[in-house]
Formats: C-alpha cells, structure tokens, sequence
C-alpha cells in the first residue's frame, strides 16, 4: 500500500543497499558483510510471513553501493526535531557521490534489468542513531519515487541493531504502520494493539525476529490480506 517504489510487498522485490561513512571511522568489511547478512535475515523472516498469507514473495539478489569501496560522505542532512533526517535528501546525496543525479532514472534502470516487481533502498549509516524509514506520502506520490529506510550502525543507546530492526522498516515502506506508544498512537490504542496483536514486529521489534510475526493488520497494510473493519481503530494520526 506504498505510493512510491515500494506499493504491495508481494512477486519480487529489489533491495538496493547502500553503505555510507561519515566522519572519521569507516565501515571495515567485516561490518558492511555483517550488516549485509542482517538483512538477508530479514528478507528470509518476510518471504516465510507472506507465505503465511498464502502470498508469494521473492527477494532479488540486490545490488549495492559502498559494499567494495568506500561511499563516503562529507555531511549528512540535518537531524530534525523527531531525531531523524530526510531519507530522500540523504539518498540522493548518496547516488550522486556514485554518478546517479537523478534517482527515477535509477529506478527505472533496476526495474527493467532485474524483472522486479517492487523497488527500495536500505541505507546503512556507519553512526549511532535511530533507524527510520521515509516512505513516499501520498501528495507526493510517483512509482518513481526511490522509498528508502535508514539503518544505523548502532541504536541512539548503542546497541547494535539487529535484522528484526531492518524487517520493520521495511514493511514501513509497504505501508506497515507503528504500533508503540508515541504521540501519534494513544495509549489506548497501544493497549489494544499489543492485546490482538502481541507478537506483531509493528508493535515491538527488540525481540528479534524468533518471537516476532506479521498480524493481520500489518499483513493488510503491506498487501497480503484483507482490511477488517475495526483496524482504522488503531490507525496512527497523520496517516
């Protein structure tokens, strides 16, 4: 239920990976490969969720940027009041450091050599923060709009985050919701949230992918199953 690259989460789907260094501390191998990994962990949680659902989802292989040789950026966008920076501002200086000015021509580039149904972007940050993703809004909305997620080195606490951290943020750019207490989720509806849904990665994703799932109201908002009526109860302001 994307409006950008990434709509229904089903068929294949493409993951760009990006991997940027910013200050004086770069990625060595041995993380870039290990972040990597951690998100082919999460690919394969979300092939077997869909599967749930009776639905087909692939993962193409991927391309990446920054896994061989460096990407470094000299300045990252600024970190707005919420603690996070604009994806897309943050991938567009990305592809043009690589030689992409325009990222709908890198889009269209992908869909037409890969065969792939759907399209985003993971970009891994060699810095502590914390992990987002910037899905397209619907006043914006172009399939030719690259919808990335922002994955940290290590959480804002410094924990090393972990493939059920890039499994939420994904399904963020499918359309997948948060669940947790925030300003835009009452407490009422994060009592009813974790009351049907207990195990639901939009309602907790610290608890690995092991004990997490997809519910159906996650698995509706990504594409794989159909709307019930009460869900608009727990649909989070703004959205």
């Amino acid at each position: 239920m994307g409006h950008g690259s990434a709509t229904s989460l089903k068929g294949l789907a493409y993951t760009l990976s990006l991997f940027v260094d910013h200050g004086i501390t770069a990625w060595t191998s041995v993380e870039k490969r290990s972040f990597l990994n951690a998100g082919r962990a999460a690919e394969r949680w979300l092939v077997e969720q869909a599967l749930r659902y009776g639905v087909e989802l692939q993962f193409h292989n991927g391309g990446n940027y920054g896994l061989q040789s460096p990407l470094h950026l000299r300045t990252l966008p600024p970190v707005e009041a919420d603690g996070m920076m604009e994806p897309s501002e943050l991938l567009g200086r990305a592809l043009r450091t690589v030689g992409w000015d325009d990222p709908a021509q890198l889009h269209d580039a992908i869909l037409r050599q890969s065969g792939a149904r759907t399209l985003h972007t993971v970009i891994y940050v060699n810095e502590p923060g914390r992990s987002f993703a910037g899905p397209c809004g619907s006043s914006r909305a172009s399939k030719r709009f690259l919808e990335s997620c922002v994955v940290f080195k290590r959480s804002s606490v410094g924990r090393a985050e972990e493939p059920s951290t890039i499994a939420h943020e994904i399904l963020h750019l499918y359309g997948a919701w948060d669940m947790y207490a925030s300003a835009k989720f009452s407490p009422t509806q994060l009592a009813l949230a974790k009351r049907r849904f207990p195990n639901d990665i939009m309602v907790d994703s610290h608890g690995g992918l092991m004990m997490a799932d997809v519910g159906p109201l996650t698995a509706w908002r990504v594409g794989w199953a159909a709307k019930e009526a009460w869900f608009d109860t727990l649909r989070p302001k703004g959205q």
